[in-house]
């Protein structure tokens, strides 16, 4: 083969990616696909090499950063990048490479079974998809003929295929990261450097804090009675505390707030109690509604029931990977630390919702899928947020969800109104700050407004506000499993409104192993 040759062109002009229309930053990765296709029929070492690559998850998904890969020699031959210049003119290679530098390519999971695992590059040349921004249709280039297709939102391939896109969990480290969090760069060459967009994206170095949802959730679909993270062996659990306080609750009506007896050992016989801070509030369960999956796949439909061939459900999800979803907790602590806290986690589509498909033929023998049906289902994050401590948070956090599209940042400020409880008085007998009385005691509670600065991300699928109260329960019932011991089912905060795009449980859950119980 013989290399495409043309002038070298000065890049000083060329637009950055942050200055790009979506409709160029689509044509330059439509150009960048139709090459990596063709280089890719013709070249059984370089399928391999991309299946490797994509098998590492520097970014805990099955994702290539182009920057990241184009100069590694292949077999101790050509790059990546010489490779492509076979197939497109040098300067206009290096014009995409200045203007995409998160310029990704993606191998997705399909239901035809073609996967990162089960692809076999010595034998199976694949089809380029281009993930467009602003748009849900799909240009898909076959490798093979040079075809070129349109798919429509909610038509999935039956067949090999790749994804060009943008990388979402990346950011050049000339950028703010998202929502302040600071992270290192993890990888530098001679024009940009690069950083996670969140420490949870780091695939490089896996630590606890940045286990994937393979790691950190078993299948969902079992009753919310917790997952024990850190056995990681998909046993539910909660703590005994929570047990014990939804027993008092049940055997005394009038003692409404569980988790005084969870985080101050309050009960209508102990009327003081310190601190315990061997418990944080804990995301133990996520689930999307039915209007919650519409949201993030852009569909209008109902996925419950859509009418086969239609489009009333239909999605793209499986050009992009994992969902990366955000909560941002508010809970604006007297101490003068930051007002909100940011959670994050990813999930497979095949994690938060199951899919029905049928196989359709659309282009002579070339197989499709499309939806048939789709169901919501749990999701155990397993996340620690902080513990409740009364006598510096209010009396009520909220939580924003988002799924994550782009990592800018939006800043605002906001009047913030909390309530917190007033009933803590120093006691000698405890050598300590101690809750005097349960709920609020005799003192009441206060009222503080202030002015906070709040960040949130641009351009993500805004999912809604849910809102958690200290006095909200923990356990609302149990189910009897007999001969078993019964099964205690946890509170889902309210819904309505934006709200009812997700659920979400959340409950105290303890450091120490012992402390919790095992189902």
């Amino acid at each position: 083969m013989s290399g495409v040759q043309s002038c070298n062109k000065d890049l000083s002009s060329v637009a950055p990616v942050s200055t790009l229309t979506p409709n160029k930053i689509n044509q330059l990765q439509t150009v960048f696909a139709k090459s990596l296709g063709q280089a890719l029929k013709q070249d059984p070492e370089l399928r391999a090499f991309l299946q490797t690559e994509s098998l590492k998850q520097f970014d805990q998904d099955y994702d290539i950063l182009y920057q990241m890969v184009k100069d590694t020699p292949i077999n101790n031959g050509e790059t990546l990048r010489e490779r492509l210049i076979h197939y497109l003119p040098t300067d206009e290679l290096a014009s995409i490479e200045h203007q995409l530098p998160l310029l990704t390519i993606f191998i997705p999971t399909l239901p035809s079974g073609f996967s990162p695992e089960t692809w076999h590059p010595a034998q199976e040349v694949p089809s380029i998809a281009v993930r467009q921004l602003n748009d849900g249709k799909t240009p898909l280039f076959n490798a093979v003929s040079g075809e070129q297709t349109i798919i429509e939102p909610g038509v999935i391939p039956g067949f090999p295929t790749l994804v060009v896109k943008q990388n979402e969990r990346v950011v050049l480290s000339t950028n703010t990261p998202v929502l302040g969090e600071v992270t290192k760069p993890f990888y530098q060459n001679g024009q940009f450097s690069f950083q996670f967009s969140a420490p949870a994206y780091n695939g490089i170095q896996k630590s606890i804090s940045t286990k994937t949802s393979d790691e950190k959730s078993k299948a969902a679909g079992s009753s919310r009675v917790g997952y024990d993270s850190q056995s990681g062996d998909g046993t539910f659990t909660m703590s005994y505390r929570n047990i014990q306080a939804y027993n008092i609750y049940t055997v005394d009506p009038s003692y409404q707030w569980q988790r005084d007896f969870v985080y101050y050992n309050l009960s209508p016989t102990t009327p003081k109690g310190r601190f315990r801070d061997s418990f944080r509030e804990t995301i133990r369960a996520f689930r999307l509604s039915n209007a919650g999956i519409e949201k993030i796949s852009g569909s209008s439909g109902n996925p419950t029931t859509p009418t086969i061939g239609s489009s009333n459900f239909t999605t793209n999800s499986w050009t992009d990977g994992r969902y990366e979803f955000l909560i941002v907790v508010l809970f604006n602590p007297k101490d003068g630390s930051p007002p909100q806290t940011n959670i994050r986690f990813s999930a497979k589509p095949s994690e938060v919702y199951d899919i029905n498909y049928q196989i359709r033929n659309l282009w002579g023998s070339v197989n499709y899928y499309t939806v048939t049906s789709v169901t919501p289902k749990e999701f155990h994050p397993e996340i620690a947020i902080a513990a409740w401590d009364l006598s510096n948070f209010g009396t009520a956090w909220t939580y924003h969800v988002y799924e994550e599209n782009q990592t800018v940042v939006h800043t605002e400020q906001q009047r913030v109104s909390t309530t917190y409880a007033a009933n803590f008085e120093y006691d000698a007998s405890f050598g300590a700050i101690v809750k005097s009385g349960v709920k609020f005691g005799a003192n009441a509670s206060t009222t503080n407004e202030k002015t906070v600065t709040l960040q949130f991300t641009e351009g993500s699928t805004d999912l809604g506000e849910k809102i958690s109260y200290f006095y909200d329960p923990i356990i609302v019932n149990t189910t009897s499993r007999y001969p078993f011991s019964p099964a205690y089912n946890t509170y889902d905060l309210p819904t309505g409104g934006t709200a009812g795009n997700v659920y979400l449980s959340v409950e105290p859950y303890s450091l120490i192993p012992s402390e919790n119980y095992v189902q």
